[in-house]
This record gives structure tokens, sequence and C-alpha cells, in this order.
């Protein structure tokens, strides 16, 4: 499956997770630090994100956007960070929730 020499784990019983990470991958150890983030040179549009550099994936906010049934017509064009887009999807706004610069 998934084109992985199994031996190394022959005999193991996985968890779906590490299973679906060897499949994948070939290696049952996980992403740390730098590798995981996106290097494509993208940055977030949300002018207060923490790290507009550092996410697994960003998303280009389109016409078509409507997820979580927010209003995405503001943010049309923009390009945001999972972390933010989650945000918005969730509570319909980009600044965090208890963040002191917000109040």
């Amino acid at each position: 499956a998934g084109g992985q020499d199994w031996t190394p784990v022959k005999g193991s019983v996985l968890c779906h997770a590490c299973y679906c990470r060897y499949k994948k991958r070939g290696t049952l150890e996980r992403y740390h630090g730098e590798k995981h983030w996106d290097e494509s040179g993208r940055k977030c549009s949300n002018d207060n994100c923490d790290q507009p550099h550092r996410t697994h994936k960003f998303v280009e906010i389109d016409g078509d956007t409507t997820a979580g049934g927010q209003d995405w017509s503001a943010l049309v064009g923009c390009t945001l960070c999972h972390a933010c887009y989650q945000r918005y999807r969730l509570r319909g706004r980009l600044d965090r929730v208890g963040d002191p610069a917000a109040l």
C-alpha cells in the first residue's frame, strides 16, 4: 500500500494515524520544526497575524467562499494562513478573542 517498503513495520500494530503517515511518507517520524511550514513565499493578508509566513496551508479567498456561513466578501482576493482562515470561519472575525490589541 502506498508504494512503501513495509518491512520495517512488519508485525507491528499501527494506529490509524501512524498507518496513514507510513503509507504517505514511508516513515513513522512526525514532522518537527521548519519542514512543516509552507515555503512558497506567500504571506497571510491579515496584518495582525502572529506568524504570517509560517503555516502548513494557505487559503485564497474568492467570491465563492462560504465556509462557516460567514460573509467573506470583505476578504475576497486575500490569502489567509490556516489559523486566520479557521478563526474567521468559526467566529466571523480575524482578531483573536481576548487579544489586548483588539480591545
